[in-house]
């Protein structure tokens, strides 16, 4: 819309002087003066309506006063006050003689008298890019607020529709219901962002509504309409591991990246029941793994590599929203420690190995006499010190490792561990 730069708000009979190039003017009644973006006259004074208590009072103290019309017919000389005033009409104040003369040009219209018609309101069914956008289609008369030049070249204000419509806004993880308010130029070919739910559309006429405190709108409603546009957002919940010796293990649920297996759950988060098919893909290159019509999906990617995910929403309407994003899991390793300290303080209280992306494992260790004292084949567990339940004599034991990783490693690792002493 147009800067605002003068605006004088009146309920009631009210005096304010206003300038325009200097020139002291007075304008009473309920009333707004436009002064930017205008070609050939100095203001527009748009009063809501021209009855006895608008009036426009010249208060610069030059004489004469004189008023004419653009087309040059006299109007008034020698008063100030000119309460004569006739609705697209354009006015000449000119008052003194000399190089100081003051002179002003204006143009006045009655907003009441060149408010639109708005009949009826419908959804364009036949929108070629209505999955996007929405074109509403108003019958109207809308009236052009025009104002013209002295020498009788005619220019238009911008008028504005308010277009409210019920849609959704995907917020905190869910989707929440929002009326959303679009400002547009005044046309009887509207286009809004296309709604998310079933919604009705309501415009309504705000042409300087708020400068002219008018609470008394004009608007139109359609009928309800059927949303077919898609929208998404796709989230994902990957299972936690806790054991602090897995490098890169998946810690949080938003992780999407570390060491294998890293199991998900995706979830659409599509705008339903507007949204009706669901199909996603995942791939490693060129390699489809697998393809699911669910809303949610379950996967657990234990191959080391990177993983494109696909998933395509659409509806019988032939709406689509497609979103891709990649998994990508770490290459396998495996390392043994030496020595551990199993006295309590938490610190290297078991014997465990680092490892990342180790999808079997199966783990033994032996006394100096070849005796097994402890087996276990989950990675992220280990040795504590005790054979049954008793605390081991401290010393070297040996170990035998065998375990293969999401890269495809396999490992055969046999060494040696202190246990030092409690």
């Amino acid at each position: 819309m147009y800067k605002k730069i003068v605006l004088a708000l009146f309920l009631s009979l009210v005096a304010v002087t206003i300038m325009a190039q200097n020139i002291p003017l007075r304008v009473n009644g309920q009333y707004y003066v436009e002064t930017d973006n205008l070609t050939g006259v100095d203001q527009v004074i748009v009063f809501k309506s021209i009855d006895a208590s608008a009036s426009i009072t010249y208060t610069g103290g030059k004489t004469p006063v004189i008023w004419t019309a653009f087309d040059g017919t006299l109007l008034l000389n020698g008063t100030d006050e000119f309460n004569n005033l006739e609705n697209n009409m354009g006015y000449i104040l000119t008052a003194g003689t000399g190089s100081t003369k003051d002179s002003v040009t204006f143009y006045v219209i009655d907003y009441e008298a060149n408010l639109p018609t708005l009949n009826s309101l419908m959804v364009d069914e036949s929108f070629e890019s209505s999955c996007e956008e929405t074109c509403l289609l108003l019958d109207a008369v809308i009236p052009p607020l025009s104002y013209q030049e002295p020498n009788g070249t005619t220019h238009s204000l911008e008028q504005t529709f308010r277009v409210s419509y019920t849609t959704l806004q995907w917020s905190d993880d869910s989707w929440q219901e929002i009326t959303k308010d679009t400002t547009v130029n005044a046309a009887t070919t509207l286009f809004v962002t296309a709604p998310l739910t079933n919604t009705t559309f309501k415009v309504t006429y705000t042409t300087y509504t708020d400068e002219l405190n008018i609470t008394d709108t004009i608007s139109v409603e359609s009928d309800i309409y059927q949303a077919i546009a898609i929208d998404m957002h796709p989230t994902s919940i990957t299972e936690v591991r806790t054991a602090t010796n897995e490098i890169d293990r998946p810690s949080e649920t938003t992780t999407i990246k570390g060491s294998a297996p890293l199991v998900i759950q995706f979830l659409a988060n599509a705008n339903e029941p507007v949204a009706q098919y669901y199909n996603w893909q995942i791939k490693r290159g060129s390699e489809l793994l697998a393809q699911r019509t669910d809303r949610e999906h379950r996967y657990s990617f234990e191959d080391a590599g990177i993983y494109d995910v696909t998933l395509k929403v659409s509806n019988a309407a032939g709406c689509m929203d497609t979103i891709s994003f990649r998994i990508e899991t770490s290459v396998s390793s495996l390392m043994v420690p030496n020595v551990f300290t199993p006295n309590g303080d938490g610190k290297n209280d078991e014997f465990r190995v680092a490892y990342k992306s180790i999808i079997t494992f199966e783990g033994f260790v032996y006394n100096r006499w070849g005796r097994r004292v402890f087996t276990w084949t989950d990675p992220g567990k280990g040795w504590d010190g005790n054979i049954n339940g008793q605390p081991a004599s401290p010393g070297v034991y040996f170990y035998v490792i065998q375990a293969e990783g999401s890269d495809g490693v396999k490992y055969r690792l046999k060494g040696d561990v202190t246990l030092i002493g409690r």
